[in-house]
């Protein structure tokens, strides 16, 4: 992404931009996919740091935003299905997304402590920042294959995935 774009793409963020409505859940999971733009934020923000060094400041203004805040903020018409939709997830589901959304809350405070530690400018390609956006990006893509009902096997009971296996 060239540094322009990025720029634009994250003063639209900022701006509450959406393209879609972010309270959409997707039919076989009842998770909204979008919610998971928060995250890829963040990342592309921490990526593009040592060639846009201005995107400091943005980085230390994100915030974790749960699941349910993300879908209240939208102020969609539709927030409170999407809401109740989230509230009848199948609890291992539900258990499952929001263990891997908390994984990338602590990943990316982490980061952000990080950047915020070192002086303005300092920051040309951290180990540490290139280490935390690799791990942060698999488990968004975890969070995604939850969210879209990517890998029909990932949420299984033991009971379940001992009788598909059994050919039960």
């Amino acid at each position: 992404m060239s540094p322009s774009l990025a720029r634009s793409v994250f003063a639209l963020a900022r701006r509450g931009f959406a393209p879609v409505d972010p309270t959409t859940v997707e039919p076989e999971t009842g998770l909204a996919s979008d919610y998971l733009n928060h995250f890829n934020q963040i990342i592309m923000m921490l990526e593009q740091l040592p060639g846009i060094p201005d995107l400091r400041a943005d980085i230390l203004d994100w915030r974790p935003l749960s699941y349910r805040d993300f879908i209240r903020a939208s102020q969609s018409d539709k927030a409170a299905k999407a809401l109740r939709a989230y509230e009848l997830l199948d609890p291992i589901l539900r258990r499952a997304f929001d263990a891997v959304v908390a994984g990338l809350d602590k990943l990316a405070t982490d980061a952000i402590r990080l950047v915020g530690e070192r002086p303005p400018g300092s920051y040309l390609g951290p180990p540490e920042l290139a280490e935390t956006t690799r791990f942060m990006r698999i488990l968004l893509d975890r969070a995604a294959a939850l969210a879209n009902h990517e890998d029909a096997y990932a949420v299984e009971n033991a009971q379940k995935r001992a009788d598909r296996l059994l050919g039960r």
